[in-house]
């Protein structure tokens, strides 16, 4: 049973009482690179992942049927009480998000780019988040200039944040309904019209309304990589 979505580089599944990871032959060697590096093991020593390991080609055998050929086969060790997004308080999704902030950052001074940024990547151990998706890591030479996650941030972290703490709404209803969390325009019309010009709300809301509503935020050439 596939227990992750959308991912081009993988998916998660559980066999047998085991939770596994495929990860498919062209993602394999980018993968091997963020596995052997040493910011991984920094991260592991510090609790920051889950602990995961690959499994020996023998072993990977069991569970080969109707994957790619050439795939990697990874064991994640379980959560002890596993735990979603719309079952934290704020102050949970707040830990997560800093925690994101932090290995995003941490990846970056490392070679490393953290490629998306949501709540669904991350597991609370104990009071502790713990990040479970190694394949969001991906090695690069040439730092971007803007972290393309950001938006995606905004709407899983920051939005949901605002809402619970400002009109008093609960994780449940909005990551039940959406994982994607709140848009611009949601938090658009759910703000009175005075609280739009003061922060947090005026960079986060107010301006992000403007900028799409005038266009650039739909220009194709924001979003072209550069070194």
């Amino acid at each position: 049973m596939r227990l992750s979505f959308r991912d081009p580089d993988g998916f998660v599944f559980r066999e047998q009482g085991r939770i596994l990871r495929c990860i498919y032959p062209e993602a394999a060697t980018g993968f091997h690179n963020f596995f052997a590096s040493d910011f991984r093991r920094k991260l592991l020593d510090a609790g920051r992942i889950c602990p995961s390991w690959i499994l020996a080609e023998q072993e990977a055998r069991q569970f080969a049927a109707g994957l790619p050929v050439g795939s990697v086969l990874v064991e994640h060790q379980p959560i002890s009480f596993p735990n979603f997004p719309w079952e934290w308080s704020p102050h949970m999704l707040y830990a997560a998000g800093e925690s994101t902030l932090e290995l995003a950052e941490g990846a970056l001074l490392n070679g490393f780019l953290l490629k998306d940024a949501t709540p669904n990547n991350l597991i609370f151990e104990g009071a502790h988040p713990v990040f479970i998706d190694e394949l969001s890591f991906s090695q690069t030479d040439h730092p971007e200039t803007v972290w393309r996650p950001c938006g995606q941030f905004v709407s899983t972290f920051l939005y949901p944040l605002l809402a619970a703490t400002r009109f008093g709404m609960r994780l449940d209803e909005i990551f039940t309904v959406s994982r994607e969390g709140l848009d611009t325009a949601r938090l658009w019309q759910m703000t009175p019209a005075w609280r739009l010009f003061l922060p947090p709300f005026l960079e986060l809301v107010t301006l992000p309304r403007l900028a799409s509503a005038a266009g650039t935020a739909d220009s194709a050439d924001g979003y072209r990589k550069r070194p």
